[in-house]
């Protein structure tokens, strides 16, 4: 087996604050119809974590990496 090259890493990235998850769940799952009470809960989960998405800090150092 050959070693490995490079890593790629794809994301959406994420909302930086609380008033950012709403409209970032909409833009993600458009067209898919997903149900408003699904998004509501995925956005309680944003909530809980302080409003913000660990991704895009993680994607952050990554690139400095």
């Amino acid at each position: 087996m050959k070693p490995y090259d490079a890593v790629l890493f794809i994301g959406f990235g994420g909302p930086e604050k609380q008033e950012d998850i709403k409209p970032f769940l909409e833009i993600v799952t458009r067209g898919r119809g997903i149900p408003k009470e699904r998004l509501l809960d995925v956005a309680h989960h944003y909530e809980l974590m302080g409003g913000r998405s660990p991704i895009n800090e993680i994607t952050r150092h990554q690139g400095q990496a």
